[in-house]
């Protein structure tokens, strides 16, 4: 019970650091890589789904995201994606706002929750829009499985989706803008610092260009596995593996580099520092490299 809150407390402590309580990047689609790409965002399989910049239908800000379905009828139900680490047996809140005014399409909201290897293991029931000529809030509130040893989260696919029904045809759009994605309010009054594990979890300097200190403290003997994921949550490097560590302090320097010794490329990583009782703390870097 202890040990699990105070994943919690630390997993929340890492974003308020950032003064950030969304955990998503780019959550209004300010930023655009081009005009069918936002930033941060995985557009999921174009064929079912196009993606596009629009700055006509917004709730706030500069742009929304417009989302085209591509099928027909039922099933293939696509859209954008954005992978988040996540606490097990902590309540999360997702949120977005859609404007559905088309009667071949619906909009949706979906999480799916992936275990450390990022394979699935259970989803939420989707939360459909209603066709209506007006902004509307769609919401779910969900905990992150903790069913060992296989399903056991560790991070979450956000998903905004289109869907189509029985008869609808292809080329109905949605607009949908002003996502969040945090801890519900449920589990953050739980909240509470328990040293047992690991006192402190700091990565110097941040954002970093040739090498990352990574310190830490272990309060007990216990195995350890420090690792680094990318922003979609694919495992980028391996630093120690199932190794007991005695009590003590510990210093890793990364240097940019994945397993096969090659540059990663510049952007959000995360640094997951975990025991085989799945506490688990969580930092993100940015990787800057020259």
């Amino acid at each position: 019970m202890y040990q699990r809150v105070l994943l919690i407390f630390l997993g929340y402590l890492f974003f308020s650091e950032l003064s950030l309580a969304n955990l998503l990047q780019n959550p209004s689609f300010d930023f655009w890589v081009d005009d069918s790409t936002p930033n941060n965002w995985v557009v999921e399989y174009r064929t079912y789904a196009g993606v596009f910049k629009e700055s006509g239908t917004i709730h706030s800000g500069p742009f929304s995201a417009r989302l085209i379905r591509r099928q027909a009828g039922t099933g293939n139900n696509r859209g954008l994606r954005q992978r988040i680490p996540v606490t097990p047996d902590i309540s999360y809140t997702l949120s977005a706002w859609f404007y559905d005014n088309h009667d071949q399409v619906s909009g949706g909201i979906v999480l799916t929750w992936r275990n450390i290897d990022s394979v699935a293991i259970g989803s939420t029931g989707v939360v459909y829009t209603q066709d209506t000529a007006s902004w509307q809030f769609l919401t779910l509130t969900a905990t992150a499985p903790n069913r060992p040893p296989d399903s056991v989260a560790a991070f979450v696919d956000v998903l905004l989706r289109t869907y189509g029904f029985t008869g609808s045809q292809p080329g109905g759009f949605v607009f949908v803008d002003d996502v969040d994605f945090d801890v519900s309010a449920i589990s953050e009054s739980k909240i509470i610092a328990d040293p047992t594990f690991a006192e402190y979890l700091i990565i110097t300097p941040n954002p970093f260009s040739f090498h990352q200190n990574i310190n830490f403290k272990i309060n007990r003997k216990v195995p350890v596995r420090l690792s680094i994921y990318d922003i979609s949550g694919k495992l980028a490097k391996v630093l120690l593996i199932n190794q007991t560590l005695n009590p003590g302090s510990y210093n890793i320097i990364w240097n940019g580099k994945n397993e096969k010794g090659g540059k990663v490329a510049g952007g959000i990583y995360y640094v997951i520092l975990e025991t085989n009782k799945r506490e688990r703390t969580v930092k993100k870097l940015v990787y800057t490299p020259h």
